[in-house]
């Protein structure tokens, strides 16, 4: 909503004269007003009017863009704006009073006539604005849904989840710095959200580093809005470990319980595990992972790599089959070298994402080098289809890890009896 400037003062309640945004290219506002059918609650409800007016605002801009019209509010581009400018670019938002007094008018007698929202109290946003995908992962699981978001990707699931409670997708991390920095502005005017929690995990996704909350901070601290409407910034620390970033996410939400029941079972997890742990026997593994067709539609993980840190070197597994001298590839998916997997000699191939397409894979490969059917992955049939790791999935980690550590347990155990009952 945009605040409420019939009973304001010149010191607060008032929007300010100028919003300045430290930005690297020019933003435009009509590409980041909502729109009216984004809610589904919108079918009824004050949301109506409200976005009606947005959406009549943003006719305006458009207008004022194109030169058609004198414009109610005008869009600048500056060197230098403020004391301490960021690099870059520096928009001011230039808001004239009148015309948002205007609509705020007509917003009132809307919104008299119109009925409560449709929204359920189970599905009633939690205030706040959230950025990043791990704390939205463990938010999401603590019965938090926050009225705006911003993460590197989403799923079905959790689209029908933030969907059906009326959550505003802001756009990546990214696009939000580098593409359109007015958006999280114009997503706190729209839900005027008391706070905005950003995520902190260092080092962050080495794949695609420009996605990292952390790098919204100065545009947000920056921002005259944020300071003018009084909203709270504050961090989650993933750094510490994951544990603790879940009940620090449960004391700021009042979730305390839903944390405590969350770690509990985190907890039980992570010991199933332990307790199959070490191994039977030494094993090495190649882990490639299928897609959809092209060129790497499977890809190889390398040693280092999300998937080897998180997952085989806590069970104890040695990695091996993938290029290694390969500067700063970080875990970036690797093209499969067939020769390389034939000499490394896995005792296991772990499948993940798409295993139809692995397998067909191999089949394929094995037609051309001969000697990965003596391998003795091939030869045991052992090729394992396993969830692939998530950086992103904080809560199904333990899960993950789960499920890779009994399968490699049953592995070893089947070749450590092998030997006796042949004798």
């Amino acid at each position: 909503m945009i605040p409420n400037l019939a009973s304001s003062s010149a010191s607060a309640g008032r929007l300010p004269d100028k919003i300045v945004v430290a930005s690297t290219r020019p933003c435009r506002l009509q590409n980041v007003i909502p729109h009216p059918l984004h809610y589904k609650e919108l079918a009824v409800g004050w949301r109506v009017a409200k976005n009606t007016a947005l959406l009549f605002l943003s006719s305006i801009w458009r207008l004022c863009w194109r030169g058609r019209l004198t414009p109610g509010w005008s869009c600048k581009k500056h060197g230098a704006a403020r004391s301490q400018p960021a690099p870059g670019e520096v928009l001011t938002l230039h808001l004239r009073q009148e015309i948002v007094m205007r609509v705020l008018a007509v917003l009132a007698a809307l919104t008299a006539a119109t009925p409560s929202s449709a929204i359920e109290a189970d599905t009633q946003p939690t205030p706040g604005i959230l950025i990043g995908d791990r704390l939205l992962n463990v938010a999401t699981h603590l019965r938090i849904v926050p009225q705006a978001y911003s993460i590197r990707q989403t799923d079905s699931a959790l689209d029908t989840l933030l969907e059906s409670a009326g959550s505003l997708p802001l756009g990546t991390p990214a696009h939000l710095v580098d593409e359109n920095p007015c958006a999280i502005l114009v997503g706190l005017l729209e839900t005027e959200a008391p706070r905005i929690v950003v995520e902190s995990s260092a080092p962050f996704d080495v794949t695609d580093p420009a996605q990292d909350p952390q790098r919204l901070m100065p545009l947000i601290t920056q921002a005259d809005l944020v300071e003018h409407m009084g909203t709270a910034i504050e961090t989650v620390d993933f750094t510490i470990g994951a544990d603790l970033a879940i009940f620090q996410i449960g004391e700021m939400f009042g979730r305390s319980a839903e944390a405590a029941a969350l770690l509990d079972e985190r907890e039980a997890r992570i010991a199933s595990v332990e307790a199959l742990l070490p191994l039977a026997r030494s094993m090495r593994a190649t882990v490639l992972h299928g897609a959809d067709g092209g060129d790497m539609a499977v890809t190889v993980e390398r040693p280092g790599g999300p998937t080897d840190l998180a997952l085989l070197d806590r069970i104890g597994v040695e990695t091996v089959g993938a290029p290694t001298a390969v500067p700063d590839a970080g875990g970036a998916p690797m093209r499969v070298d067939w020769h390389a997997i034939a000499a490394a000699e896995p005792d296991v191939i772990v499948a993940t994402g798409d295993a139809d397409q692995v397998r067909a894979a191999l089949r394929r490969a094995t037609a051309s080098v001969p000697a990965l059917s003596g391998i003795p992955a091939v030869a045991a049939d052992a090729i394992l289809p396993l969830p692939a790791y998530s950086d992103m999935d904080v809560v199904g980690y333990p899960y993950t890890l789960e499920a890779w550590t009994r399968a490699f347990s049953e592995v070893a155990m089947a070749a450590v009896s092998a030997p006796a009952a042949s004798r």
